[in-house]
């Protein structure tokens, strides 16, 4: 008895092989294509300026504080400070 049409249908492939194959080469040269051009352009940006604050220790009612564990956890810095003072005028 030969197989019925339905058989044979489900049996093939819905696209060809070798267009699995081109749009998988396709996605890895995309993103080794992308990963260079962002590593090429990275690389030529200038390095961050470090930069520090200095306190008005000075300043009337001076107060240098402590962040709060929510803060620190929330921020994810590696050095931070806190401070208050009254300023001149009030």
């Amino acid at each position: 008895m030969p197989p019925r049409q339905a058989e044979t249908e489900f049996s093939r492939a819905p696209f060809p092989h070798w267009f699995a194959l081109t749009g998988c080469g396709w996605l890895m040269a995309t993103e080794a294509l992308t990963g260079c051009w962002y590593a090429w352009h990275e690389s030529r940006v200038p390095p961050a300026v470090a930069w520090h604050v200095a306190w008005p220790k000075t300043a009337a009612h001076f107060k240098q504080g402590e962040f709060a564990e929510r803060t620190l956890a929330l921020l994810k810095f590696n050095d931070g400070a806190t401070a208050s003072w009254a300023a001149d005028g009030g």
